[in-house]
């Protein structure tokens, strides 16, 4: 089974065809999966209590933090100049005369949240029916489909941020270039980037880099800083190094994040109107959970299918940094 799980893992998503599927196969789910009468009440509580034993969901949650919402539903953008008005006397009430009345007209979106699903087939012939083979399955398209949310909300991330070039080199002090990139979107945005994004190439780099540097107590310092020990340095709330790859074509494998660092500021328990520069809406299934999970009863086959209902959104590009690094 464990090497019937790694191909699969490897394997591309294919269309949906309902009966001419084949055993062993991952399929975009086809909207007819979602019928009442296939939800698996017992495979959706077990993948609702389920871990992720690559954290993917949890580094996924520390990236672009959930937001509760229905499915259809309004957001605010942030509009931070707004926010940051400010005049010496505007406050200065003259006698008999009102205070000064001020708006905050900010700017309303209205969105959903887009249903994802996967389907795999269990062919009956192939494979002995069983629980334990169901929930295999059923963790096995939930992990890809954790994979899918990752990549999906660090190319938004990307795809927004100002980038630059910097170069980790014995020359160079990474951090510090890190810490101007995270002033410099602070400087842009006037509030301060909340999260710094690692990719794990660029943390190899910035490691050599200060290897590199013989006998040096800043360098010495900097080779104990852990995660943590960055984020205070840098004066943010969290950094996050990004170890995660994804099979990119048959015998390839890719970083999610490679040479690359990024600054923006998120935060986890936001509403949907509270300033933020990435958000992850996510919305409820029709079972009531985060995700739920169909089984499709036929004669020689099963097909396991999971859903959720989820969109990553930029709320707002400004403060949003990001150094492209290089070793030489």
């Amino acid at each position: 089974m464990k090497k019937n799980v790694q191909d699969i893992i490897a394997a591309q998503i294919h269309a949906d065809r309902g009966a001419d599927n084949q055993a062993g196969r991952i399929y975009f789910a086809n909207e007819s999966r979602f019928n009442a009468t296939h939800l698996s009440t017992a495979l959706t509580g077990f993948i609702v209590g389920w871990t992720d034993p690559n954290n993917i969901e949890a580094l996924l949650e520390r990236i672009a933090p959930a937001v509760p919402a229905g499915r259809f539903f309004s957001y605010r953008l942030m509009d931070n100049n707004e926010f940051l008005l400010s005049e010496t006397d505007d406050d200065l009430r003259a006698i008999g005369a009102d205070f000064k009345r001020v708006a905050y007209k900010g700017t309303t979106a209205e969105a959903k949240t887009d249903n994802r699903g996967l389907t795999i087939r269990i062919d009956l012939d192939e494979d002995e029916d069983s629980d334990a083979l169901r929930q295999a399955y059923t963790e096995l398209l939930m992990q890809r489909l954790n994979r899918n949310r990752l990549r999906r909300a660090v190319a938004l991330i990307d795809a927004a941020a100002t980038n630059a070039a910097a170069s980790f080199t014995g020359n160079t002090n990474p951090d510090g270039l890190v810490r101007a990139m995270v002033n410099a979107g602070r400087d842009a945005a006037g509030v301060k980037p909340t999260k710094v994004l690692f990719g794990d190439t660029a943390w190899q780099y910035r490691l050599d880099a200060y290897e590199a540097k013989a006998n040096s107590a800043a360098a010495d310092a900097a080779l104990a800083r852990d995660e943590a020990g960055l984020a205070r340095y840098l004066g943010v709330q969290d950094v996050v190094h990004v170890e995660a790859q994804y099979q990119s074509a048959a015998a390839t494998k890719a970083m999610i994040v490679g040479a690359a660092v990024y600054g923006y500021y998120a935060e986890s328990g936001l509403t949907k109107m509270d300033p933020s520069n990435v958000k992850r809406f996510v919305s409820n299934t029709r079972a009531g959970s985060r995700v739920a999970v169909y089984a499709e009863e036929h004669p020689k086959y099963v097909d396991i299918t999971v859903e959720c209902y989820e969109r990553t959104i930029i709320c707002a590009t400004a403060g949003m940094r990001k150094l492209t690094v290089a070793n030489a």
